[in-house]
């Protein structure tokens, strides 16, 4: 054991340094919502625990608290009556305590008390006394009751009301008898009661005035009797009492009332000849608020409502006893009252349950506090610890909600402030005697998952709009884990075990049902029972195979229990278990019991000691110490309801008795590496418009991310980055956007992700997967949509061609898909999507000069109406189209004259181009020029021309229209008679080019990163029977 200063806690008996105990008695508060503490005794230590705040766990290592919430229905303490120096309430339990209103002390605890109670002054009968008790001072006062008295049922502190009914030899009296300070009692008559009266009936009272009703001659009247002056005057003259009625005395009014009726009658008590005031009931007392009770308050009528239907209490609305607008009087109020000796009444409301008190409602209509109401603590019905999420359902909220808490990684945690996952939660069920619960099973994912009780499903919540249910057959699903996407659920009633895949999104999300026995789940791997005792098979749920069996070395043929935790496997025979590390190949033997594995260590609740007990293993042996104080329940099992582990982030949380949470870091016991445990096999293929989001799973909760799409061609296309995840999963997004902004072209893109580990510690994790882009921009030079670069040739008898290119390795064209027939006496250019539809365009100037371009439909070559862009571009000789050469995601146009100038045309978003820019001269040396696409891997359109020497030269585009200073490709590039930049046609991501011999032999030269071309294919042969390629 260790006490303050000590030198370590016991692990097995063994007294081991503790660098956590140190660490955990230096640490500070870290936020409003979680309070470090540390130190502390092993149960059983002779030295007493000081500094530990209740309920905090003896052990030594460090923690942090999350206080309880509010409960949202406030404290339901029912006021009974009220003195001049405090009040008398029932709280919860049903227990009963007079608060001394000075100092808000309170009395002792009373089981019960008598029926009758005025003015904090109870009234007992016993045989042929009553006694009067002041529940202020304790003391009582015994009044016998003479032969022939009865008790009427009004009373104060000294005295007591009796009736004499009417006899054949004697008139019917009323009497005051008082007990003086001597002991004595007088016995005072109450002059001008009916001598005819038979036994009164008791309404109520207040102070000294109590209402009777008394029936003479066959008619009902209605009395107030003052027990200090003797005082007997009618009241409520005309008021005719139906069944169910019921009156309240206050200080200053008088009121009788009907339960559903829709007036309620009342006078003043000092004023018992006046009007009788007939009040309707206003509208704002709804039917829902019933029943209510109209209490009077100086001229004012409060209705109090009842609270069955509204957990915070309905409005407390006020309504002048003449007559009148209602009146505010509390937002909301608790359905009890007392009146008090002043006429002042006493109730319970607030705006919330962390805003209620006992006030004051004063004769003038003003409303004090006369004592605040501490919130009870929201009560917890289950519990999950995942990822560093904390998980709970509680009643903090106005329904049963589940509510998460984003704990931070490191020896000193902080909690997020509470955020709702779902607004109306899982009913608790019965779990045990006096025991509602909510089994929670936390996925990694920052998702929880549960039974729904009574039906056949299975639901997972990320958020109020983010959920997945699965449907598994019969009414009692269980589940057994859960981890990453998917989750065992056991239905005992159909013998059957679902493997439920959430992320499936078909059929009702079951991947595939097995036989109910012992199986454990981890990434993407099912861990289940072998073929012989002790043994163990993996099972891929992705590719639907078995693994290596392992041999665990536990000696039971059919295991009660399995539980995974990346390399630790932990199996339970029932009175023996064990620790396997599937790395070393090592059986670490572990005490048995209701256990939850982590990251190298094991916890147990020991039910008969009241403790959580921490095994931890990382070492390779077993080291045993209790962790923390935790008594035992009705519950048989309680985890995933009151205790839970991380099996990611690798720590520990409980509820203690107060309904605070208990997380344990257990940072001194070492992770394993980071590594990737699963990737979402849906995420391949986007449309654009849409947005690729991936999904990846780790086996710890992450903090800094990077993510990167490649091209085919390897080029960096996009980049993105975050910081933390959700739980032990990030799911990063693309926008199918490059980094300049313009969407990116169909086609096959890879992405890789890489994670650094959330508490910093250990070496980073990469994942990459691919992402299939369609419903993009053509690519370059793509007329048939299927993302490779296509060539079109023209036939002397004006046919053109589409001769797609084939998009693989091969990097050929096909036969020809689409054709049509144009005048030869034009000249043709391919072009970029100008239109904004998506396809690629042809542009085609007349023999007469003028431009038009024809819009691309998709598939097919141009064709149809084009639209005509403008006159008089005879002028020039040859005509480029390089693809995007200023860098604003349009296909432009370069255009030399005969003397060598050359000219650049941006496109527009119009369809057309902008004024044109001279970008060169001296041109006219290249007898043959090309737009080459991008063979740079810029993402800028470059340009090839040929020389008369046969010299090949690259001219980059700059990303401002114009050309950077030439490059040498090659020489002897005068063997052939035609040069086309024709885009991707291999499929490496690369623009490529075809070049045709005389002969018609065509050969392909791939494009190289270094924005050079690998040596020539030939891809075909007999092409000369084209005049022109394009």
């Amino acid at each position: 054991m260790c006490a303050a200063g000590g030198a370590g806690i016991l692990w097995g008996g063994n007294r081991v340094p503790s660098r956590a105990l140190a660490r955990g008695l230096t640490a500070a508060a870290t936020s409003i919502v979680l309070a470090v503490v540390g130190g502390g005794l092993l149960p059983g230590a002779a030295q007493a625990q000081t500094g530990t705040a209740a309920g905090v766990s003896a052990s030594a290592e460090p923690q942090a608290v999350v206080p309880a919430p509010a409960r949202w229905t406030p404290r339901q303490d029912a006021l009974v009556t009220a003195g001049a120096d405090g009040y008398l309430a029932k709280d919860e339990s049903g227990t009963y305590h007079w608060v001394h209103e000075a100092d808000g002390s309170m009395g002792a605890a009373m089981p019960f008390v008598p029926a009758s109670n005025n003015n904090g002054v109870s009234l007992k009968p016993s045989g042929a006394t009553a006694v009067l008790g002041d529940y202020a001072t304790g003391t009582t006062v015994q009044i016998p009751l003479p032969g022939g008295q009865r008790l009427v049922g009004g009373f104060t502190a000294d005295a007591v009301l009796t009736a004499s009914p009417a006899t054949a030899s004697a008139p019917a009296t009323l009497h005051v008898l008082r007990a003086g300070a001597d002991g004595q009692v007088t016995d005072q008559t109450v002059p001008g009661y009916p001598a005819d009266a038979p036994q009164p009936t008791f309404y109520g009272q207040n102070g000294d005035v109590t209402f009777i009703d008394v029936t003479t001659g066959g008619v009902v009247h209605h009395y107030l009797v003052n027990l200090a002056d003797l005082t007997f005057h009618e009241v409520l003259p005309g008021v005719t009492f139906a069944s169910g009625t019921k009156v309240v005395v206050g200080g200053s009014r008088v009121v009788s009332y009907v339960q559903g009726a829709t007036t309620v009658h009342s006078q003043r008590i000092d004023d018992t000849s006046g009007t009788v005031d007939a009040l309707p009931v206003p509208n704002a007392i709804t039917p829902q608020q019933q029943p209510w009770t109209p209490v009077p308050v100086g001229d004012l009528i409060v209705f109090v409502p009842a609270t069955t239907t509204n957990g915070l209490g309905w409005p407390l609305v006020g309504v002048p006893a003449a007559g009148g607008a209602p009146q505010s009087v509390l937002q909301h109020t608790g359905g009890s009252y007392a009146v008090a000796p002043d006429g002042s009444v006493l109730v319970t409301g607030g705006t919330s349950a962390t805003d209620w008190a006992v006030r004051r409602i004063a004769e003038d209509g003003t409303v004090t506090t006369v004592r605040p109401l501490t919130p009870v603590p929201a009560h917890q019905y289950g519990l999950s610890y995942s990822a560093g999420r904390l998980v709970y359902v509680d009643d903090s909220g106005p329904y049963k909600s589940l509510m998460g808490r984003d704990v931070s990684a490191g020896a000193s945690p902080t909690a997020s402030a509470p955020f709702v996952m779902e607004d109306f939660g899982p009913a608790p069920v019965t779990c045990a005697t006096g025991i509602s619960c909510v089994r929670l099973a936390g996925q990694g994912s920052g998702t929880v998952d549960y039974a729904d009780p009574s039906t056949d499903f299975v639901e997972q919540w990320a958020s109020p709009t983010s959920f997945y249910n699965a449907e598994v057959g019969g009414t009692d699903p269980a589940i057994t884990d859960a981890a990453g996407d998917y989750a065992l659920v056991n239905t005992p009633s159909h013998s059957v075990q679902s493997v439920v895949w959430f992320q499936q999104s078909t059929g009702n999300n079951v991947a595939f049902t097995r036989p109910l026995s012992a199986s454990a789940l981890w990434g993407t791997t099912m861990w289940a029972q072998g073929t012989t005792a002790g043994s163990v098979r993996p099972y891929s749920l992705t590719s639907r195979t078995y693994g290596t069996t392992v041999q665990t070395g536990a000696s039971c043929a059919t295991f009660k229990e399995l539980q995974a935790d990346g390399h630790w496997l932990y199996w339970s025979c029932g009175t023996t278990a064990g620790v396997y590390d599937l790395t070393a190949k090592r059986n670490i033997p572990v005490p048995a019991g209701a256990a939850l594995l982590g990251d190298g260590f094991l916890v147990r609740h020991d039910t008969t000691a009241g403790t959580l007990v921490l095994t931890d293993v990382h070492t390779g042996t077993a080291a045993t110490g209790v962790l923390a104080d935790l008594p035992a329940s009705a519950l048989t099992d309680d985890r995933g309801v009151t205790w839970s582990v991380d099996k990611y982030g690798g720590g520990v949380a409980y509820t203690d008795a107060d309904q605070n949470v208990h997380v344990f870091p257990l940072t001194d016991i070492t992770r394993s590496p980071l590594a990737v445990t699963g990737v979402d096999p849906f995420v391949a293929g986007v449309r654009i418009g849409d947005t690729w989001q991936g999904r990846v799973n780790f086996p710890r909760p992450v903090g800094r991310w990077t993510l990167t799409l490649k091209n085919a061609a390897g080029r960096v296309m996009a980049t993105g980055s975050g910081t933390g995840g959700t739980g032990a999963q990030v799911k990063p997004t693309w926008d199918l956007k490059d980094s300049t902004g313009h969407p990116v072209y169909d086609g096959a893109y890879t992405w890789t992700l890489t994670a650094t580990p959330a508490d910093g510690q250990g070496a980073s994790a990469t994942a990459t997967g691919p992402v299939y882009v369609s419903g993009a921009p053509a690519a370059p030079r793509d007329y048939t949509q299927d993302g490779a670069g296509d060539l079109l040739a023209l036939t002397p008898g004006g046919r053109l061609d589409i001769r797609p290119g084939t998009g693989t390795s091969s990097g050929s064209v096909g036969a020809a898909e689409s054709q049509g027939t144009w005048p030869t006496s034009s000249t043709y250019v391919t072009i970029g999507d100008g239109g904004g539809d998506g396809n690629n365009d042809l542009l085609v100037r007349t023999s007469a000069g003028t431009l038009i371009r024809y819009p691309g439909p998709s598939g097919a070559l141009p064709m149809g109406t084009g639209h005509t862009i403008g006159g008089g571009w005879n002028i020039y000789n040859s005509f480029v189209s390089p693809g995007d050469l200023n860098g604003d995601g349009r296909a432009d146009l370069l255009a030399r004259t005969p003397s060598g100038d050359l000219y650049f045309y941006a496109g527009t978003s119009a369809g057309i181009f902008a004024a044109r820019v001279k970008v060169g001269s001296g041109f006219q040396i290249y007898p043959l020029m090309t737009g080459a696409q991008d063979l740079t891997g810029d993402g800028l359109g470059d340009v090839l021309a040929r020389d008369a020497s046969g010299s090949l030269w690259r001219y980059d585009g700059d990303g401002h229209g114009g050309l950077k200073p030439r490059v040498l490709i090659g020489a002897g590039w005068n063997i052939y008679n035609a040069l086309v930049g024709v885009g991707d046609v291999d499929g490496d991501g690369r623009a490529d080019l075809l070049a045709r011999t005389p002969s018609g032999d065509l050969y392909r030269y791939s494009g190289l990163s270094t924005g050079l071309l690998a040596p020539r294919t030939k891809i075909g042969w007999s092409w000369q029977t084209y005049t022109t390629l394009l």
